[in-house]
C-alpha cells in the first residue's frame, strides 16, 4: 500500500464521525448487517489476480493480458450472479433466527454490490501493468463512495422522514450508486483513450487460447478462503450479539442495535483507521510481502509492535471517556473503546502471522490454523458472554473477548508452526519486550494516579481534547524521561 492510498483510506473511514453525527437518530442495523455479510461474499474473490495468472501463463503480452482482465471479470460477474441467488434464502434464515422482518429486500439489493470492489481492482491492476493508469480508479471508487454516502446520510436523516426499512435500503442504494458512477467514469476513461474497445473485446470473445475459468478460479484459491474466515467473524459477531441479547437477556431490539451499532461500525472503522497506520509502518520497515518466512524477522517485529502498541493501548483505556466524547460527542459507550483497544492489540497480531503463513505456501497448514480460531469463536462465544453477564460487565465485550481468544489461539498456533518449519527465533528480543511491558505497566500507573487529580469526565468536545493534551503530554514526558535513563545507564556501562 502507497502512502497516498493509506491517506485516502484512512480519510474515508474516518468519514464514519460526520456520518455518525448526521445519522445519530436513525436505525442502521440493517445496513450493518447486510454489509456484514456482502463483505464475506466480497472476500470470495480476494485472489483473483491479473498477475498471478500472467506468472501462471508464462507468455505475457497485450493479447494475453487483456484475454486474463476479461476472463476474470466474467468470473466475477458470473459468481456475483450466483450470490445473489444465495442471499435470498440467506436472508430468510437470518431473519429467522434474529426475528427481524423484511430483510429479503435489502440482502438482494447488497448482492448489487458485490461486483463493484473486485471488478474495479482487477480494472485498477490492469491499468497499472498497461502502465496507463493516470487515475487510481481504485482509491476514486473509496472517495466516490464515501461521498454519496454522506450525501445520502444528509437527505434521509434531515431533509426526508422516512421510515426504518426505507432508509436502510436508501443507504444500501448508495453504495450501488457509488460502483455504477465509478464503473462509468472507468469506461468513459477506456474509451477515449481506446484502451479497451469493442473491436478488441469481439476479438477476445473469439480467442480459443484464453485461459479457462477453472483454471483462474482455483489458482490460489486458499488465500479468499482464508479472508473469508478472517472476515466471517463481523457477521458472526453480529448475529451472535444480537439474539443472545434479545432471547437470553430480554434486551430491547433498540438497545441492542444501538449497541451493535457503536461496537461493530463506528467504534470497529476507528480501530481498523489506526490498525491500517501500524501495519504500513511495520510492513514499510520490514518489507513483508517481498520476504520469504525464513527471511522475516518475525522477533524484530514484535518487539516494534510492543512499543508502538502498548503505549496507545493504554492512553485509549485511561482516555476512553474523553477519546469516544470527542469522536462521538458523547461518552455513553466510551467502555467499547476499552476492549476494542485490547482487541486492536491482538488484531494487529493475528494480521502479521496470517501474512507470514500465507507466504509459506502451506495452504493446508494456514486453513486449519485459521479455521481453529474460528471454530472456537462460533462455540465459545456464548458461554463467554454467559460469564461476562455473571461478573456484572458488558455483555458485548463477552463477544469481543471471543473474537480476542480466537486470535490469540491463531497467533500461538501460527508462530509455533512458523518456527518449527523455518527455525525463526521469535522471542529472542523476549527481554526487551518484557522491559517495555514494566516501562508500560508504570506509565498506566502514572496516569491512573493523574485521575485522581484530573478526573477523566468529559461532557463536551472541547474538554475531552484538552484532557486528551493534558494526559499525552504527560505520557511523552514520561517516555522521554524513560528515554534519557536508559540512555544514561548505557553509556555508563560503555565507560
Amino acid at each position: 500500500m502507497s502512502k497516498k492510498s493509506l491517506i485516502i483510506n484512512i480519510i474515508c473511514l474516518l468519514a464514519i464521525i460526520p456520518f455518525s453525527v448526521i445519522i445519530q437518530d436513525l436505525n442502521i442495523f440493517k445496513t450493518i448487517l447486510t454489509l456484514s455479510i456482502t463483505i464475506i461474499f466480497i472476500s470470495s474473490f480476494h485472489h483473483l489476480s491479473i498477475s498471478q495468472n500472467i506468472n501462471i501463463q508464462n507468455n505475457y503480452n497485450d493479447s494475453n493480458l487483456l484475454s486474463i482482465f476479461l476472463q476474470i471479470i466474467k468470473i466475477i460477474l458470473i459468481l456475483s450472479g450466483i450470490y445473489i441467488i444465495l442471499l435470498y434464502p440467506l436472508s430468510l434464515i437470518t431473519s429467522k433466527i434474529l426475528d427481524i422482518q423484511s430483510l429479503s429486500i435489502i440482502f438482494l439489493l447488497s448482492g448489487l454490490i458485490i461486483p463493484f470492489y473486485p471488478i474495479i481492482k482487477v480494472t485498477n491492476e490492469y491499468l497499472e501493468i498497461k502502465k496507463i493508469n493516470k487515475i487510481n480508479v481504485l482509491q476514486l471508487y473509496y472517495i466516490i463512495n464515501t461521498i454519496i454516502l454522506i450525501i445520502t446520510s444528509i437527505f434521509i436523516s434531515l431533509v426526508f422522514k422516512l421510515n426504518t426499512d426505507t432508509n436502510n435500503i436508501i443507504l444500501i442504494s448508495s453504495f450501488i450508486l457509488s460502483g455504477i458512477l465509478t464503473l462509468t467514469i472507468i469506461y468513459l476513461y477506456l474509451k477515449k483513450y481506446k484502451y479497451l474497445t469493442i473491436k478488441n473485446l469481439l476479438a477476445q470473445n473469439k480467442n480459443h487460447n484464453k485461459p479457462k475459468l477453472t483454471k483462474i478460479i482455483m489458482s490460489e484459491s486458499y488465500i479468499s478462503i482464508i479472508t473469508i474466515i478472517k472476515n466471517s467473524y463481523l457477521y458472526i459477531s453480529i448475529v451472535y450479539v444480537y439474539y443472545i441479547l434479545k432471547n437470553i437477556y430480554n434486551y430491547t431490539s433498540i438497545t441492542i442495535t444501538q449497541i451493535i451499532t457503536n461496537t461493530y461500525c463506528y467504534g470497529l472503522l476507528v480501530i481498523i483507521t489506526i490498525a491500517l497506520i501500524i501495519i504500513y509502518i511495520i510492513e514499510k520497515k520490514y518489507q513483508l510481502s517481498n520476504k520469504q518466512p525464513k527471511d522475516i524477522n518475525i522477533s524484530a517485529i514484535y518487539y516494534r509492535l510492543a512499543v508502538i502498541l502498548l503505549p496507545i493501548i493504554i492512553i485509549m483505556i485511561i482516555l476512553s471517556p474523553a477519546l469516544w466524547t470527542l469522536l462521538f460527542n458523547t461518552n455513553n459507550y466510551s467502555y467499547i473503546l476499552v476492549g476494542l483497544s485490547i482487541f486492536l492489540f491482538f488484531l494487529i497480531f493475528y494480521h502479521i502471522t496470517l501474512k507470514t503463513l500465507t507466504t509459506m505456501k502451506n495452504k493446508k497448514i494456514s486453513l486449519i490454523i485459521t479455521s481453529i480460531g474460528l471454530i472456537f469463536k462460533l462455540i465459545f462465544t456464548p458461554p463467554i458472554i454467559a460469564s461476562f453477564y455473571r461478573m456484572g460487565y458488558p455483555l458485548v465485550m463477552g463477544d469481543v473477548t471471543s473474537t480476542i481468544i480466537s486470535y490469540i489461539i491463531v497467533i500461538i498456533i501460527g508462530n509455533y508452526f512458523i518456527q518449527k518449519t523455518y527455525k525463526v527465533p521469535i522471542f529472542s528480543n523476549l527481554e526487551k519486550i518484557l522491559n517495555i511491558i514494566y516501562n508500560n505497566i508504570i506509565l498506566m500507573v502514572e496516569l491512573i494516579l493523574l485521575q485522581l487529580i484530573i478526573t477523566i469526565n468529559p461532557t463536551t468536545r472541547s474538554k475531552a481534547l484538552l484532557l486528551i493534551i493534558i494526559y499525552s503530554v504527560i505520557a511523552i514526558i514520561f517516555y522521554a524521561i524513560r528515554l534519557y535513563i536508559a540512555k544514561r545507564n548505557k553509556n555508563r556501562k560503555k565507560e
